[in-house]
């Protein structure tokens, strides 16, 4: 069972990083296989127990900074 959400938390994250890909919007010189290693690495839930359980942040806080990190490593400047 956690094999079978391993391989489709991974497979969205595939989705959201060639999309991102597709339409150009990634960093210059960014590959789409290193956007999903970010991608992969920073919305693991491994981060988010560390943060909210562990650190005390609030699911919010944790959903604002997981977005602003994910912009500012993926996405190319406006």
């Amino acid at each position: 069972m956690l094999a079978e959400y391993t391989r489709q938390r991974h497979e969205g994250q595939r989705q959201i990083a060639r999309s991102l890909s597709r339409s150009g919007a990634l960093r210059a010189k960014l590959r789409q296989r290193e956007a999903e290693d970010i991608i992969h690495a920073l919305m693991s839930p491994e981060i988010y127990r560390l943060l909210v359980v562990d650190r005390g942040w609030t699911p919010e806080r944790y959903a604002k900074w997981l977005s602003g990190t994910l912009v500012d490593q993926l996405l190319a400047p406006a």
